[in-house]
């Protein structure tokens, strides 16, 4: 829970557009770092829900520098997401390029292989272990990350939340998926 407002500020850093000024910047920070508490992944539910980070080990303290979110609980939000769902995926910039989004990934997707092992009576055995990720295909670094990584394109949409000026195409917000098998 400590690491979250390290958290909120790289999710801004990767998230929001750059330009934005720093009064904007902290207002954002601040609605990430509510949004992170308000779904925080509390002990009692860590068999269905994990928030990963990978900290950097500094002579002076720990740093995070990643984050990612992987969630197999039903969705409760207004915008219906399929489940298990992977968000937030992000790395410090002065991290990236070093294959930290990628471990972020696969030890979500290894989260999910055992969450599903566990409860495997649940599930029949003709059915699809998926992990679902939506991203901004113009967020082409982790678009081609999630290709590399076996996801494929499920669907895309023109993300409404996000307002273009008049020139400008309009953010289209891809729905990947990965089918996980044993590994």
């Amino acid at each position: 829970y400590s690491e979250l407002a390290q958290v909120a500020s790289i999710m801004v850093e990767s998230f929001y557009n750059a330009k934005i000024n720093k009064m904007w910047s902290r207002l954002y920070q601040l609605a990430e770092l509510n949004r992170l508490q308000q779904n925080f992944a509390y002990p009692d539910q860590a068999d269905v829900h994990k928030m990963l980070v990978v900290e950097a080990h500094d002579k002076q303290d720990d740093n995070v520098v990643g984050f990612c979110d992987v969630d197999t609980r039903p969705c409760t939000t207004k915008v219906k997401l399929p489940r298990p769902y992977l968000s937030d995926v992000c790395v410090a910039p002065s991290y990236r390029r070093q294959g930290l989004a990628q471990a972020l990934v696969k030890h979500a997707e290894a989260f999910v292989r055992e969450q599903q092992t566990q409860s495997a009576n649940n599930m029949s055995s003709s059915q699809q272990l998926l992990l679902w990720i939506r991203v901004h295909e113009s967020n082409t670094a982790a678009f081609n990350m999630y290709q590399n990584l076996g996801y494929v394109i499920k669907d895309r949409q023109v993300d409404d939340s996000i307002k273009k000026k008049n020139n400008e195409p309009p953010e289209i917000l891809v729905t990947l998926c990965k089918e996980l098998m044993d590994e």
